[in-house]
């Protein structure tokens, strides 16, 4: 007990582990906050069908929905009324799913014995001694409970919600390593060899064990729980008893259970899979002795892991190496969502089971490492094995430490001392592991709209004018044909099909008068002197503003990192007093001004290159970026602009405008360090003034705008206003150099 009240008494802990559930919840009000009065009209709606049977339920939804529609149609397109009407619409289409969800439960055991017959009798699956033949037998005795079993319609935004959210997994991974660094905090004060050569280190160790495991069950049960409850806020509770059955979710789970059994067999689950992690984390401290090379190994371990689960298909032999991975073990939960048996060692296993157990044979072997290697842990440091003092020393950075010289002994103060190697490090982590592909993001009208610019792009002239008429003509004549069709046979006006040709025909129109004003407003600038062509925006589209390609989330990334780099350069010194020091020796402290911004520089610059080259990759890779030596007046996201400016070149300003609101929060996170005292309290002020501002309005608080960095670092609407020549937009950033100059000014003052 006083091992547990050691860790938990420690405020500066309790702060940075209350920070990560803050944090926690401003990713979870970033996500959902603004669907609050979408969900509370969805839970209304879903509530009128609720009490219906299913088969009215059903009809009454296709009806609502094409009441909508047809409401919609007879109002003026951009009225508010026709705007209610379509969302209402829609609204009313999302139900329609889970209506028909329901009503197709009550078959689906004998649809499977069905196709289980026909697939076994046309030898498909071959004979009782294939996995084929094993496979469907098994899966009709675990489906075999559901024959008949009773379920209704449900509000599952939140359940969906929950399942979905995954930032809460990496907080509660982040928080447990907090934990266990807790242990190696006797091998700061100088007790290690106390603490080890005493008779007690067993019961510490068997002490330890306990503290991780009751402390991954209460980290488990907080975050996951205070998620659950703030989705549930937003989009609404169901009684706990509901069977998980009742959401569409859940459609391949054969565990009859509650949606409360399945959270508390999760938060069990998630307990298991965080003392798992504790434990892998403590067996490398042991081993390694030093923090950072341990988190070094734990972070690459991770990588490797992250990248087999990712690369690893189903449905080939090497599906166990999927699911006995950590990965899967984090994301437990979609073993519940998803129905799939393996061939191990020749037996067909369910992956849930399988997922359970390989998780405990895992935990425990981990566990036991960990326990045997910190008992075992002698005062004689000799003794332990060539090979691991090897690998300690190079993980420690051992060839930086041998720092001969002052830019060397800064650069290992740098890297090292404060961590930031580590923070490059992490930061590479949650990169490869958040990094996906964009999906292109096109509307019926920009599909058209792409088909016409693969015959027009990079040209004005003669040859476009004809395609453009060519497809004008055969637009009519599709008209004509629908229109002389109808005259024949007028009940067809009525039908669906009418209506979807109808629909098709007016977006081909909407794209060929896009197409049409373009190649108006192109000759007009054409005439004026500007160099313009046709060219596709829908790629530049997606880099000039906020897209699935960059979210609003992507422009904290390097402000929050960069912080955390800069963070402690001065405090450092001066939480040991070395900072008087410096300030003796006139020819050192302006090398050491030097070298500090410098590395800091470097630092930044690597997060800088490294978010706007993943950015530039989704978005040519997604969309293609063409024609980069035109004007960036050919964008028709640009449409009213004045100056010369080429495409390639307002990228440029944009990137670059990006770079030196960096290097200002860089410089302003310095000279906040410069003043501070402890490494700790830097980082905590830094992450305050510099970057909770920004998470602010990242989750919709405007407000914050004035106070942080995110806007000007996102520069989307700046830099269209340069272009458009309201050349004021530059006054931020000339506010935001002035902050930059100021702090160097400030630091500078204060070393010399």
């Amino acid at each position: 007990m006083s091992e547990f009240l050691r860790i938990f008494s420690d405020k500066k802990r309790i702060l940075f582990l209350f920070g990560l559930l803050v944090l926690n919840i401003i990713f979870i009000l970033k996500d959902n906050i603004s669907l609050i009065d979408r969900s509370k009209d969805y839970d209304k709606a879903i509530s009128e069908y609720q009490n219906m049977d299913i088969d009215e339920a059903y009809e009454k939804c296709q009806e609502t929905v094409q009441n909508f529609y047809n409401a919609s149609w007879g109002l003026a397109v951009e009225s508010d009324e026709n705007e209610k009407a379509i969302y209402y619409a829609t609204l009313h289409e999302m139900i329609s799913p889970d209506i028909e969800y329901i009503q197709g439960y009550a078959t689906k055991y004998d649809n499977m014995v069905n196709n289980a017959g026909r697939m076994i009798s046309s030898g498909l699956v071959g004979g009782k001694e294939t996995f084929a033949y094993q496979n469907i037998r098994k899966t009709l005795i675990d489906f075999a409970d559901i024959d008949g079993l009773q379920v209704s319609l449900v509000n599952d935004r939140t359940v969906e919600a929950f399942l979905d959210f995954e930032m809460t997994d990496y907080m509660i991974i982040l928080a447990i390593l907090i934990i266990v660094a807790s242990f190696a905090e006797e091998q700061k004060k100088g007790l290690f060899y106390i603490v080890r050569s005493c008779s007690g280190r067993n019961k510490l160790v068997l002490t330890r064990q306990m503290v991780l495991l009751l402390s991954s069950f209460l980290v488990s049960l907080i975050f996951y729980g205070s998620t659950y409850v703030i989705l549930g806020c937003i989009h609404g509770f169901e009684p706990l008893d509901t069977l998980v059955q009742c959401f569409p979710v859940f459609e391949d789970c054969y565990i009859i259970m509650s949606i409360g059994v399945f959270l508390a067999l999760l938060i069990l689950l998630k307990t298991l899979v965080i003392y798992m992690i504790g434990n892998l984390f403590w067996l490398m401290l042991n081993v390694f002795n030093n923090m950072l090379a341990s988190l070094g190994i734990v972070s690459v371990f991770m990588v490797l892991e992250y990248m087999a689960y990712n690369t690893t298909t189903e449905g080939n032999i090497h599906d166990i190496l999927k699911y006995w991975n950590i990965f899967n073990y984090i994301n437990i939960e979609d073993t519940y969502t998803s129905y799939l048996n393996l061939n191990v060692f020749g037996n067909c296993v369910e992956i849930i089971p399988f997922s359970i157990v390989t998780l405990v044979l895992v935990t425990v072997v981990f566990m036991i490492l960990a326990a045997v290697v910190a008992a075992k842990k002698r005062y004689n440091p000799a003794g332990s094995s060539r090979l691991v003092d090897t690998l300690r020393k190079k993980l420690a950075l051992g060839i930086m430490g041998n720092h001969t010289s002052l830019i060397s002994h800064e650069a290992y103060r740098f890297f090292k001392c404060n961590g930031v190697l580590v923070i490059l490090a992490v930061f590479g982590v949650f990169m490869a592991m958040t990094y996906e592909k964009a999906r292109p993001e096109y509307d019926s009208v920009q599909v058209y709209i792409n088909e016409h610019y693969e015959n027009v792009e990079g040209r004005l002239d003669d040859d476009t004018d004809a395609y453009l008429a060519a497809q004008r003509t055969k637009l009519d004549e599709d008209w004509a044909k629908l229109e002389a069709y109808v005259e024949e046979n007028p009940e067809y006006r009525e039908s669906n099909s009418y209506m979807y040709e109808e629909a098709v025909l007016q977006i081909r129109q909407q794209a060929l008068d896009f197409m049409d004003s373009e190649n108006v407003r192109l000759k007009e600038l054409k005439a004026q002197g500007h160099e313009v062509c046709f060219v596709n925006s829908i790629g530049y589209r997606y880099i000039f503003s906020v897209s699935s390609i960059s979210t609003y989330v992507s422009y904290l990334i390097p402000i929050f990192f960069t912080v955390l780099c800069a963070a402690t350069v001065f405090s450092y010194d001066n939480e040991y007093n070395f900072g008087r020091f410096l300030k003796a020796t006139p020819r050192g402290r302006r090398s050491v001004l030097r070298y500090r911004t410098s590395f800091v520089m470097i630092s930044t610059v690597i997060l800088w290159v490294v978010m706007n080259v993943t950015e530039l990759y989704k978005a040519e890779t997604t969309y293609g970026l063409h024609e980069l030596d035109m004007e960036a007046s050919s964008l028709n996201i640009f449409i009213c602009a004045t100056s010369g400016m080429s495409i390639s070149a307002a990228m440029i300003l944009m990137y670059a405008l990006r770079l030196l609101v960096l290097v200002c929060v860089a410089f302003a996170a310095m000279f906040i360090s410069s003043a501070i005292q402890s490494n700790k309290l830097a980082y905590v002020i830094n992450l305050v003034v510099l970057v909770l501002p920004a998470a602010f309005v990242v989750i919709g608080a405007e407000l914050f705008g004035y106070v942080s960095f995110v806007d000007v670092y996102k520069a989307h609407g700046n830099v269209t206003d340069i272009i458009l020549g309201n050349y004021e937009a530059v006054i931020p950033y000339v506010l935001c150099a002035g902050i930059g100059i100021f702090s160097y000014a400030g630091i500078k003052k204060k070393m010399y």
